[in-house]
């Protein structure tokens, strides 16, 4: 029965919840680009990641919180993980889809919503933000074309390489690994 599953699978271990995808996603999906059509006041685009199958679009108020956005393309191989220690767990709904909501109660810990639309595509969105806010932001996300006009700088689309300029004396290198 493992085998003829397809789709996201959630489960609980301690304080790690997990979504994971289990079986062949659907390769005739075009991917779209998601932005959210409502922010809280004071908040803009700051920084994009869409190195890999998963973007990651975070935005900054003036106070320095930051909302982040993230959802999946292609869902094979990859994992999210949240940490549920400090959070209260809620289901709640997005247009119609089952959501899970982990509110913080740490003021140092955002909160989260987690869930996955009808052509499978994983969001989430962890934000200082309180539940109703938090669960508008994600009803609002919708599917847009990206243009030089909308999109913010800067914006990052390949993986940046640091070295270290000062090694102090005694100290060498041990381990690199090159992720490309």
């Amino acid at each position: 029965a493992r085998a003829a599953f397809v789709g996201w699978v959630k489960e609980v271990t301690g304080n790690l919840f997990t979504y994971r995808y289990e079986g062949e996603s659907d390769a005739s999906v075009v991917p779209e680009d998601y932005r959210p059509a409502w922010l809280p006041d004071g908040y803009t685009e700051f920084f994009v990641d869409d190195t890999e199958d998963t973007v990651v679009v975070a935005y900054a108020n003036e106070a320095g919180e930051i909302l982040h956005l993230s959802y999946i393309h292609n869902p094979d191989e990859t994992t999210w993980f949240v940490n549920t220690s400090n959070t209260v767990q809620k289901d709640a709904d997005v247009n119609g889809a089952q959501a899970d909501l982990f509110i913080s109660t740490d003021s140092a810990t955002s909160s989260a919503i987690m869930w996955v639309d009808q052509y499978n595509t994983a969001f989430m969105i962890s934000a200082f933000l309180d539940e109703e806010t938090l669960i508008y932001v994600a009803e609002h996300i919708e599917p847009v074309e990206l243009t030089d006009a909308n999109v913010s700088e800067p914006t990052v689309s390949t993986p940046q390489k640091y070295e270290l300029t000062l090694i102090p004396d005694g100290y060498s290198l041990v381990y690199e690994r090159d992720r490309e």
